[in-house]
């Protein structure tokens, strides 16, 4: 636009210019004419400087050039068109630049999905291989094969190896930790009662040890020591049935005879006393489990003797009492004979005028027991069990 105007004015200068020349020619005048041509080059320096809505002068009047209102307008629009076309390029680039963020954004999480869709079908399917691999091993163990043993379950195995760790453990420690063993190993072997595969390598391993705790020369772990072997004698069957009757036994014979005649001379109840009832008491239980011949029989009723003189403590009498009415619950003839051969007189008179006079079968040259040992023996047990037990027992031999 500005071009056009300036060609305009340009070209409305020219014709002045000749017009000019047209009157110099008429008039003479070369002055006027050198005028004209300096005014009009100053007013196209002047618009070419002031372009863009400043003054242009002319020496013509208001019909001739670009009127300054005009001029005013089109530098306005052009820089009005400027700052709008400036603002719409500003906000293009801003408009552009949210939406290359928004697209970064938006593939940023798709790649953070795409990981936990992953992570999760990896969970998925250890999962899968977890739940697969725990159904074969359920059906391996529900169905074994010929060819594989039979494998115990986890729990049993680690009873076995805490039971294994115990027979370690019998050979150290003061009282309070072979008590303690004690007490573990007897629940273990009660854990492993439907178990005997696993039950009886432990006792194996168990025995030697035990038979050490049962000759210390702590008390309380010596009786506690029998009261295990007598329950795992229960447990086991006949695994050591063989090994209590030839092994454990004399031992406890040889504690029981070295104690009798200490006990007798103590007048109160002292911790031998304590360990020398519970001996027997145990006694009394484990006795029927052995399935003792003739000659531990005949041992077993010689030890009860022991302790059936009225210097002994009533507890300690009573508990060899008690031995002695189950060992004739199974071998009614040994105690019989026991009590025949205790004095060679024929009739045996109780202290106490209620009860009568017993009179003896016959004498058997085979133990002798005191005879206040006799007296109780035959006034207590005899005239209630003894007899009858004889009397079948003699029908059996006629028969």
């Amino acid at each position: 636009m500005i071009e056009e105007e300036e060609k305009g004015h340009q070209n409305e200068g020219m014709k002045e210019e000749k017009e000019n020349e047209g009157n110099d020619d008429k008039d003479g005048t070369s002055e006027r004419k050198e005028k004209t041509k300096e005014e009009i080059n100053g007013q196209l320096d002047e618009g070419k400087e002031k372009e863009g809505g400043k003054d242009i002068k002319t020496d013509k009047g208001e019909g001739k050039g670009i009127r300054k209102d005009r001029i005013g307008e089109l530098a306005r629009f052009l820089e009005d068109y400027h700052l709008t076309k400036t603002e719409v390029k500003m906000g293009m680039e801003e408009e552009e630049a949210k939406k290359m963020e928004r697209e970064k954004r938006e593939e940023e999480e798709k790649e953070v999905r795409a990981k936990e869709e992953e992570e999760k079908k990896v969970i998925k399917q250890e999962e899968e291989e977890t739940k697969k691999w725990e159904t074969e091993q359920n059906q391996t163990i529900d169905e074994p094969s010929p060819d594989t043993p039979n494998l115990p379950p986890r729990n049993i195995e680690l009873v076995v190896d805490v039971l294994e760790r115990c027979a370690h453990l019998l050979h150290m420690g003061g009282r309070g930790g072979r008590l303690l063993t004690l007490e573990v190993a007897k629940w273990g072997c009660r854990a492993l009662t439907n178990h005997q595969d696993q039950l009886l390598p432990c006792l194996h391993k168990l025995w030697r040890p035990l038979l050490l705790c049962l000759t210390h020369s702590d008390l309380v772990v010596g009786v506690r020591t029998l009261v295990f072997v007598s329950e795992t004698v229960a447990l086991s069957g006949d695994f050591l049935r063989r090994r209590v009757a030839t092994e454990a036994l004399p031992l406890v014979h040889k504690f029981l005879r070295n104690q009798s005649v200490a006990v007798a001379t103590k007048e109160c109840i002292t911790g031998t006393t304590k360990a020398v009832r519970t001996y027997l008491t145990t006694l009394t239980a484990l006795v029927p489990r052995l399935n003792l011949g003739v000659t531990e029989t005949a041992e077993i009723v010689e030890i009860a003797g022991l302790f059936l003189d009225l210097r002994h403590p009533p507890e300690v009498t009573r508990a060899a009492l008690g031995l002695l009415e189950k060992v004739a619950e199974t071998c009614p003839e040994h105690v019989w004979l026991s009590l025949a051969v205790g004095l060679p007189a024929a009739c045996l008179t109780h202290p106490s005028p209620l009860l009568p006079p017993v009179k003896e079968a016959a004498a058997c040259p085979v133990r002798r027991l005191s005879k206040t040992a006799v007296i109780r023996l035959t006034c207590a047990f005899l005239k209630k069990t003894v007899s009858s037990y004889a009397c079948d027992s003699t029908i059996g031999y006629h028969q």
